[in-house]
């Protein structure tokens, strides 16, 4: 039996035995994926931020790298050291996301890609990656080239990219669903995306850090039917949460980054220990971006653009609106290991926050491989950071 999906399969039931069915069925839409794919469907692999929306127009598999790679992490499918060892012929000083679906594929755990898809937003390290994976394995590589630049021309230039990886699957792949059905499935679920963010912000914490943490790759998923139902769940589990929900004096935090996947009850741990609450994270916080029939290709290069991640201008604007929103008291950033887009901006950040009154940390390690990241001195950090957090005024409410 294949372990990871054994394990994703029992990772589903419990959920379900905890009647949270919105993990429930996110999770038995990953693994409908994983058996088509392991029966021998062709399938593509693809990074974070190529629009699942173009993808679910055509009778494409599809597998998303980071995601495949979190489930792997979070069951401990295989460690760093066995890793390391697969890695010849591929970029040098790369992300152990990448690291640990190049073992997956080598490992056979998960049989090879019919092809890499690719964009240069937001990792240069995926698209590195997968044009090197792609060559290995001599499959097509599909590259959306998106320019991060504020020039007005980038969305225009975006829109092409895409429009031009749209053509080649339509060369490629029979068409299921039309341009309207995608787009009606990804708005609706835009829009109920759009209620659970308000729900947040009106009662901070009411949705708890680490189903962000597992659900924010549905990002991927927009456009989807499932999708659909799997946030109105979500949203309906919130709302029934409303009902009993009391405002807590304690300290609020803002979580920036990862977390170590392989650690689940980290966050819960640090709830616990220093009696605060994180009640923000940022990989959950999607863009607003509705999507029209007359300009799909431009709207869904606008969503990039404005995503908070799309420069660091909007990320720092991003936070210190969460901040403000929110009455943050703290913020701690999870800078990954070798990574080459988040933690570059921590200097800036810092800079922000401490000049908006804001406690900072920075904690770094690895999300995906539990050698790297050093519990003793993560918490050692957060004692320190917690001195200054509680020494404030902004918890007391």
């Amino acid at each position: 039996m294949n372990q990871l999906r054994h394990r994703m399969d029992l990772a589903r039931r419990f959920h379900d035995a905890k009647l949270e069915s919105y993990m429930g069925k996110f999770l038995k839409e990953q693994i409908n994926s994983f058996d088509h794919i392991q029966d021998g469907k062709p399938y593509l692999a693809a990074t974070f931020y190529v629009p699942g929306e173009i993808i679910a127009l055509f009778d494409a598999e599809v597998v998303f790298i980071e995601r495949m790679a979190g489930f792997a992490a979070a069951n401990r499918i295989i460690s760093a050291s066995g890793v390391m060892s697969l890695l010849s012929g591929m970029p040098a000083c790369g992300c152990s996301y990448q690291a640990l679906f190049h073992s997956l594929l080598a490992d056979k755990i998960i049989p090879i890609p019919s092809g890499f898809v690719a964009s240069s937003f937001a990792c240069d390290d995926a698209w590195m990656y997968c044009r090197a994976a792609a060559a290995k394995y001599k499959i097509p590589f599909y590259f959306v080239d998106i320019v991060q630049t504020v020039e007005e021309s980038t969305v225009r230039c975006a829109a092409v990219q895409l429009k031009a990886f749209y053509k080649e699957l339509e060369g490629k792949y029979r068409v299921i669903s039309s341009l309207g059905e995608v787009i009606a499935a990804s708005n609706k679920a835009m829009a109920i995306k759009e209620e659970i963010d308000n729900l947040r912000i009106s009662y901070p914490g009411i949705m708890d850090s680490m189903e962000s943490f597992k659900l924010f790759t549905l990002y991927n998923d927009f456009g989807k039917l499932p999708t659909l139902q799997i946030l109105q769940d979500l949203k309906s589990s919130i709302q029934e949460r409303v009902k009993d929900y009391k405002i807590e004096k304690i300290p609020r935090l803002l979580w920036l980054g990862m977390i170590p996947l392989y650690r689940n009850s980290l966050l819960r741990d640090m709830e616990k220990r220093y009696q605060c609450r994180v009640v923000f994270e940022e990989l959950f916080d999607f863009t607003h971006q509705y999507l029209t029939y007359e300009r799909f290709f431009e709207d869904l290069a606008k969503r990039i653009v404005s995503s908070p991640f799309f420069s660091v201008e909007n990320r720092i604007n991003n936070i210190l609106h969460y901040v403000r929103t929110l009455k943050i008291d703290g913020v701690v950033h999870f800078s990954q290991r070798n990574c080459r887009f988040l933690p570059p901006a921590v200097p800036l950040l810092r800079s922000s926050l401490e000049n908006a009154g804001i406690p900072f940390v920075e904690m770094q390690g690895d999300a995906i491989y539990p050698e790297y990241f050093n519990e003793t001195a993560f918490w050692e950090h957060l004692d320190s950071f917690f001195e200054m957090v509680d020494g404030g005024t902004g918890c007391a409410r």
